[in-house]
């Protein structure tokens, strides 16, 4: 073989070696948005909730981790600590913008306040804050740190004709109406 054609099969190649745009990449991990949600986020037609705001924030990984795995504060959405093993952590820039490289598998996205870890939101078997990555795909996900928001029913008249019982459910405030008549409803003072 000659020395001449060596050189210009690798001058082909050196192309794709210098320039990552000649060269196909597949990222697989996940990006997305992170979201300060604050105030009264209670849906009302007479009232525009106004968008999150993406902020600057940790982004802490985790292998999938259920509800049974964590030291929670309380009834709260918050941990003191988390027993599956930490895999990464991940920055938002000001507009809460994060993108980040993990293997394929299924994951759970925590961030702070102070100390204290937290995550909002479970699947059907307890798994907090679940995120499934596939192979050459980057998994689109928005984070809603929530904690400062509340869900509540303003100038709202509950009717009931027997006993009403407050309560919370994944954190969300529930009525229940227990009654032998047939209907309990919620409306408008002015209605």
């Amino acid at each position: 073989m000659l020395p001449g054609k060596t050189l210009i099969l690798f001058g082909l190649f050196l192309p794709a070696l210098l320039f990552p745009a000649f060269r196909q990449v597949n990222r697989t991990g996940i990006e997305g948005y992170i979201f300060k949600v604050s105030g009264n986020r209670m849906p009302s037609p007479d009232v525009k909730l106004s968008p999150p705001k993406g902020i600057h924030a940790t982004l802490y990984i985790y292998e999938l981790t259920n509800l049974s795995q964590l030291t929670r504060q309380g009834e709260t959405a918050f941990y003191i600590n988390i027993r599956t093993r930490f895999v990464k952590s991940a920055e938002s820039d000001e507009s809460g913008y994060f993108s980040v490289t993990l293997p394929p598998g299924q994951y759970s996205l925590f961030t702070k306040k102070e100390a204290l870890f937290y995550a909002n939101y479970f699947d059907g078997q307890n798994n907090v804050a679940p995120v499934k990555v596939s192979p050459d795909k980057m998994t689109q996900v928005n984070v809603n740190v929530d904690y400062d928001a509340v869900y509540k029913f303003e100038n709202l008249m509950i009717g009931c004709s027997g006993r009403l019982t407050p309560f919370i459910f994944q954190f969300l405030p529930i009525l229940y109406c227990e009654t032998d008549a047939p209907v309990a409803y919620i409306c408008r003072p002015d209605e």
